[in-house]
């Protein structure tokens, strides 16, 4: 007689659920150095400036290249400059601060209208701190500093402003303009200021989406001094620095009314 079959093993446990993917990682702040493809104007060595066109100057402390240099950014900016500041204690400026600006040129006269147009792309992930960080400067020499500006502080986009504030019909002082950050980088940004400088001026600021000319901020102030002696400062100007950051800013057109 065969013997019987053997009994066959109780089954174990179950293997164990494998783990869900994770997320992937969120998105960094640009990498420094970058991987540079346009000619450099400067290298992010020590602070230099020159002359772009007639009419316009650049000043960096950090890396400007000619040419829209964002990898993975859909940047639509024809005439391109790049500019690339690196993370703390590198591209500083005789300051002790990081900048890489383009100005008009020469300093305005009271009296006189400017329009000032540009396109201007942040690349995304750049933390911010309570300190200013610059993207817009309405410089006055006059006032020895900004008249109006456009920052990034503490993840939002912000108006600045020297001039009197706006109030409502209660007396009360109307807020600046700011937006969550994530309204403004990663995407490019049209911008139009009208000026009048001097007494009895006028500042009239907007910035849209570029694409879809969906309005972001817009300020306006008028039968104002505004202090001559100035000029439109575009860019990145930083006195605290969180990481490295990257922004493409060009098709400039600054011209007298």
């Amino acid at each position: 007689m065969s013997a019987p079959p053997p009994v066959p093993p109780r089954p174990g446990p179950l293997p164990p659920v494998p783990p869900r993917p994770s997320p992937s990682d969120p998105p960094q702040p640009p990498a420094y150095p970058p991987v540079t493809v346009g000619r450099l104007l400067a290298d992010g060595t020590e602070a230099k400036s020159g002359v772009l066109t007639k009419g316009i100057k650049w000043q960096a402390s950090g890396i400007l290249e000619e040419g829209a240099n964002l990898p993975g950014q859909d940047v639509k900016i024809q005439r391109a400059l790049t500019i690339h500041l690196g993370p703390s204690g590198s591209c500083i400026d005789g300051k002790g601060r990081q900048r890489n600006e383009v100005l008009s040129w020469p300093p305005t006269a009271p009296g006189e209208t400017w329009i000032y147009k540009w396109n201007f792309h942040l690349a995304p992930s750049i933390p911010s701190a309570s300190k200013f960080f610059h993207m817009t400067q309405l410089f006055s020499r006059a006032q020895s500093g900004y008249v109006v500006a456009l920052g990034l502080v503490n993840g939002r986009v912000r108006i600045s402003s020297q001039l009197p504030p706006l109030v409502d019909a209660h007396g009360h002082e109307v807020p600046l303009p700011e937006v969550d950050v994530e309204r403004y980088w990663g995407r490019t940004t049209y911008h139009r200021m009208v000026v009048t400088w001097g007494p009895g001026g006028s500042v009239d600021y907007t910035v849209q989406d570029a694409t879809t000319q969906e309005l972001v901020l817009q300020y306006a102030r008028s039968g104002v001094d505004v202090p001559a002696g100035g000029s439109i400062k575009c860019g990145l100007y930083r006195a605290h620095v969180c990481s490295a950051a990257s922004a493409v800013v060009g098709d400039l057109q600054f011209s007298r009314r």
